[in-house]
């Protein structure tokens, strides 16, 4: 939520879709719309869906990596792990759920709710074509 912050409030990207919402948005001064095109829906959640998946690989390269848990201390190891798994969590959760958090307490519940659901599809669609993969070999 940190990087969302400095440009909030959402800029106004699209003039309100009907007469009354310009209406209500003219009414009120902080009131901002957002209207997001269904293929920003698609690109916006495939791109957090892909930070995710590039975030697993690059975290489980490392984990592979035998020779750099050789030089770990072992008291040292389980606080390292626990470490990565709150960064982990962190990271994740933004990319999943930074954004539509982002559109629905701005007041646009349904796109919002679109973009989160559109990024576990896409990471769906991800897991699917990586056991499929595996399963062909």
């Amino acid at each position: 939520m940190f990087l969302y912050a400095a440009a909030w409030p959402p800029k106004r990207l699209y003039a309100a879709p009907s007469a009354t919402a310009s209406a209500q948005v003219a009414g009120t001064e902080n009131c901002y719309t957002y209207s997001m095109k269904k293929s920003e829906f698609a690109s916006r959640s495939f791109l957090n869906a892909l930070g995710v998946l590039a975030y697993i690989l690059a975290i489980t390269r490392l984990l592979s990596n035998k020779s750099f848990f050789a030089k770990i201390p072992e008291s040292i190891a389980p606080i390292f792990i626990l470490l990565l798994l709150i960064i982990s969590a962190s990271i994740t959760g933004f990319l999943v759920l930074g954004k539509p958090i982002a559109l629905y307490l701005s007041g646009l519940k349904k796109e919002g709710v679109i973009v989160f659901f559109a990024t576990l599809a896409w990471l769906a669609t991800f897991v699917a074509t990586i056991v499929a993969v595996l399963l062909l070999k």
